[in-house]
């Protein structure tokens, strides 16, 4: 399961299970679904360059990373001053 074009939004709509309309809808199956986004999230593992970021952020104690991920993945590489822009699962 991806996010981007070809991905979860081609099986879903988004409009049916991540809205605030959905959720008064069908609470249930919103849940469910997202439910489902974090176990397959929980899957995936941090990759080199999760872990290069991380020992760059050793170096520069400093550094405030900000991403666009809302899986956690950088904080499982070990960095510690993560912002989820857009919120985490």
């Amino acid at each position: 399961m991806y996010w981007g074009r070809g991905g979860i939004w081609n099986e879903y709509k988004w409009e049916d299970y991540a809205c605030q309309e959905a959720f008064d809808q069908d609470p249930e199956k919103v849940l469910q679904f997202h439910e489902l986004r974090r176990d397959t999230v929980l899957k995936c593992q941090p990759h080199a360059g999760h872990f290069a970021i991380e020992e760059l952020e050793k170096e520069h104690p400093k550094i405030v990373l900000v991403t666009q991920n809302i899986d956690g993945i950088h904080q499982r590489a070990g960095s510690k001053n993560v912002i989820e822009f857009y919120g985490g699962l």
